[in-house]
């Protein structure tokens, strides 16, 4: 296990400063959704400076590009228990550099 659940956060509703500012100081942003039609999320991770490990479809596919400007992890909503291990792959990989 990556042994990190006392480093994560989950805040549904903060302020456009407030991103900025988590998005800079943060090791990584984790983006899954499994169909997202554009993806905004790993752009303004991405202009913030932080790691992306995005779900390779959507948006994330079109503007992440795979160990360049980020991750892409394939998330099959069918079979959570290799998207979990893919994501936990891909983050451990962040972890060691």
């Amino acid at each position: 296990t990556l042994q990190i659940i006392t480093q994560i956060y989950f805040r549904p509703s903060i302020s456009d400063a407030e991103r900025a500012k988590l998005l800079q100081s943060a090791l990584c942003c984790v983006y899954t959704p499994h169909r997202e039609h554009f993806g905004i999320v790993p752009l303004e991770a991405m202009f913030a400076g932080s790691a992306v490990v995005a779900g390779n479809s959507g948006g994330p596919k079109e503007t992440v590009l795979h160990n360049e400007t980020g991750v892409l992890v394939d998330m099959d909503p069918r079979d959570q228990e290799v998207a979990g291990e893919n994501l936990a792959s891909a983050l451990q990989g962040l972890l060691e550099e």
